[in-house]
């Protein structure tokens, strides 16, 4: 039998912030089948989908072998909170979604997701060994260096808590496909973070946005690259992006986005929304975002600074953060 959760948990994360999670549900059949998926979960893959709530995975971290009972408490509700995501992709389908949430969990694993969150990190890792620290020095200078070809940050909030990514124009060609998708997931993860964090684990939705004001056509990453990270985040972030904003696309590159819209849940091409020229910026991002949580680029009046120090923001501001550290 599952543990008898609190309708209101708190647990900590690495600046031993108080976040609140709470579950909601449509209704109890919504509940009970989330349940089902998470009680055909082993001992490890309900560990795994705990963990890909960063605040449950700073958790354990901080209280490395300690762990309390609020902390066993919170593995299986947000556990629960990444079944709901897959049953949701899946139409509440119980066992096409347990088949989908085992493939997440398979690539959480494989891919190291949790050693690629901390690899900035000054707080201790549960990893040990030589092999780990080089992997981890590997994935720093991979997101070093493709940051350094597109800049990739995450800055400012919706009016819902969602977190904003923003992606900037890309200054050169993809060289490193491995370190292309290491640095994207790495943005997607800290992305959600910090929804999680800035929502007190209410959200778990994100805005990403791409800017293509300075667009050079030699510098889009190749069609396939695109294509396989759209399948990745449709696959395993699953319910994830609230909304994908293309600013000032250039009219003849909007032809690849309707190239790659088959290749997308419906769901997902829905909130695609491309946005040129100020008038549409404030009809349609000014429902969505403040100005105070909105760079110039993205609202006439948005008061965030257009000043980004890539560095700062990947060894000084905490992963559950925004650049702004809020």
């Amino acid at each position: 039998m599952p543990p008898n959760e609190p309708t209101l948990l708190n647990y900590e994360v690495v600046d031993n912030t108080k976040l609140e999670s709470k579950l909601s549900f449509n209704d109890k059949k919504e509940e009970e089948d989330c349940r089902n998926v998470v009680d055909s979960l082993t001992e490890e893959e309900l560990e795994e989908a705990a963990n890909a709530s960063y605040a449950y995975y700073m958790s354990v971290v901080v209280n490395d072998k300690n762990i309390s009972d609020d902390i066993h408490l919170s593995r299986y509700q947000m556990a629960m909170k990444m079944a709901r995501q897959h049953l949701i992709a899946e139409k509440h389908d119980i066992d096409k979604a347990l088949v989908r949430m085992r493939k997440a969990l398979t690539f959480r694993k494989e891919h190291k997701l949790n050693e690629l969150r901390s690899c900035f990190s000054t707080t201790p890792s549960n990893t040990d060994g030589d092999d780990e620290s080089n992997n981890i020095e590997t994935l720093k200078s991979q997101i070093v260096e493709e940051t350094s070809r597109q800049l990739m940050f995450v800055r400012g909030y919706t009016k819902e808590k969602q977190a904003i990514l923003i992606k900037q124009d890309r200054t050169a060609p993809v060289t490193d496909e491995k370190a292309y998708f290491n640095t994207n997931i790495y943005m997607l993860e800290r992305a959600i973070a910090c929804t999680e964090h800035a929502s007190k684990g209410t959200q778990h939705k994100i805005v990403v946005v791409l800017n293509y004001t300075n667009y050079i056509r030699a510098n889009v990453p190749p069609m396939r690259l695109m294509k396989e990270f759209i399948t990745i985040m449709e696959s395993y972030y699953p319910d994830n992006l609230a909304s994908l904003i293309l600013v000032d696309v250039p009219f003849y590159f909007k032809g690849v986005w309707y190239f790659l819209k088959p290749f997308m849940d419906p769901n997902n091409t829905e909130k695609i929304k491309f946005v040129t020229g100020d008038e549409q910026r404030e009809e349609i991002l000014g429902p969505l975002i403040d100005e105070d949580q909105a760079m110039p680029f993205l609202l006439p009046n948005g008061k965030l600074s257009s000043d980004i120090d890539i560095m700062h923001f990947l060894n000084d501001v905490p992963f559950h953060c925004d650049y702004d550290n809020k």
